[in-house]
């Protein structure tokens, strides 16, 4: 279990959507929905979603971001309609939850 604490006070009440800014314009995004995202203790970013290409590679629902570049985990995750919604890391372990029915297979 994860939890957050926020504190609105501490908020910069100057924040708006208008102040996002790409992390590089010649990477493209992913291809669908990203539901999950969690770093491990060396920077590595992981997120899950719906989608099946992130950047310019093939990844099934689960992609690392090593800082300045997207990577495949694997051949990802397979099913009907297949997601990954919750991410977690533990020492050197990812866990990942969601709507799929196998990982790791050539899709």
């Amino acid at each position: 279990m994860l939890a957050v604490t926020f504190s609105a006070a501490a908020a910069d009440s100057t924040f708006t959507d208008a102040n996002w800014i790409s992390m590089n314009p010649s990477i493209p995004g992913a291809s669908g929905g990203i539901d999950a995202v969690v770093a491990d203790s060396v920077g590595n970013l992981y997120i899950g979603g719906d989608f099946s290409v992130v950047g310019d590679v093939i990844a099934h629902g689960i992609a690392k971001w090593d800082g300045s570049s997207w990577s495949a985990l694997g051949s990802g995750t397979d099913g009907e309609y297949p997601y990954v919604n919750t991410l977690a890391v533990s020492g050197s372990d990812l866990f990942m939850g969601g709507g799929f029915s196998v990982v790791g297979v050539k899709l």
